[in-house]
């Protein structure tokens, strides 16, 4: 999944509304409560976001993917791309 803005901006409005539920937003006296809850939904979100996109490859030539014997290993022969999760 690539990293988009409309997606992005979707995400974080999910998370905000998933943190206020139960916060009265409009009373002065929940200023924090508010604050908080919107700095949770955009870090999670951002975070989120880049994990569903995110591929780590390790190089040819790299990780010994299989060993024969006492010390004969046989080297990855193309990349490895693994998802993070």
């Amino acid at each position: 999944m690539a990293l988009n803005a409309e997606g992005l901006k979707s995400l974080i409005q999910q998370k905000k509304q998933q943190h206020m539920a139960g916060i009265e937003v409009s009373d002065p006296a929940n200023a924090d409560q508010v604050r908080d809850a919107n700095n949770l939904a955009l870090a999670e979100a951002i975070f989120e976001h880049i994990l569903s996109s995110l591929t780590v490859t390790l190089p040819v030539q790299q990780v010994i993917t299989s060993v024969t014997g006492q010390a004969v290993g046989m080297p990855n022969p193309a990349p490895i791309d693994c998802e993070v999760e």
